[in-house]
């Protein structure tokens, strides 16, 4: 079965996740079958379903690309006082922020990396991973500090607090992905990672 297809059988957190490939013809010389994987995470209180709806009014992903977007649980959100599909706990969005829900994070962070260990051994070689604000954030932690092993990271409209377990608790040993971080039209590169706080939601 081709990857596409295998990956539609991937869970995360006992739930099917959305895969999104170009509608082209794959299989043929010009067209041949997705050998990239990208792991995107949506934003706070929408799911994969709206997060692909939004992306497919903007692009479409390059033929040699598949799309894997998980969807956060329902959850009682802390912040709005209400259910609401996110990836963890805040209790303010301010980049001078105290707290971490590092527990719930690491949960996540732990069904990523089976997402990923499941993805490789349907064939994934070349996986990214990142997301929208929330979903960024959860990616940053993910990628440098839970050791989730993918070959490059993004974050869009995302941050990191000042005083984040991300730039003084990482788990990861030598190879660290590359990084792409962006505000509207405003990105910064890996090697401007540790500066890499900003406002998000």
């Amino acid at each position: 079965m081709a990857l596409a297809g295998l990956l539609r059988e991937v869970r995360f957190i006992g739930s099917r996740v959305r895969v999104w490939t170009n509608t082209g013809v794959t299989g043929s010389p010009q067209h041949p079958e997705p050998e990239k994987v990208i792991i995107f995470l949506h934003g706070s209180g929408i799911t994969g379903f709206g997060m692909e709806k939004w992306l497919a009014s903007l692009v479409q992903p390059d033929l040699g690309t598949v799309v894997v977007l998980p969807s956060a649980p329902m959850r009682e959100y802390m912040l709005e006082g209400k259910r609401s599909s996110v990836w963890h706990q805040r209790k303010e969005v301010d980049i001078k922020a105290v707290d971490e829900d590092l527990v719930g994070i690491d949960e996540m962070c732990e069904g990523l990396h089976e997402i990923v260990e499941n993805m490789r051994t349907n064939g994934a070689e070349d996986i990214s991973l990142g997301g929208f604000s929330m979903g960024g954030h959860l990616a940053l932690h993910a990628a440098y500090r839970n050791n989730v092993q993918v070959e490059r990271c993004f974050a869009l409209s995302s941050f990191l607090i000042e005083t984040s377990a991300v730039f003084v608790n990482s788990d990861r040993s030598g190879w660290c992905p590359p990084l792409y971080l962006t505000h509207g039209e405003e990105g910064v590169g890996q090697g401007d990672q540790e500066q890499a706080g900003a406002g998000g939601g």
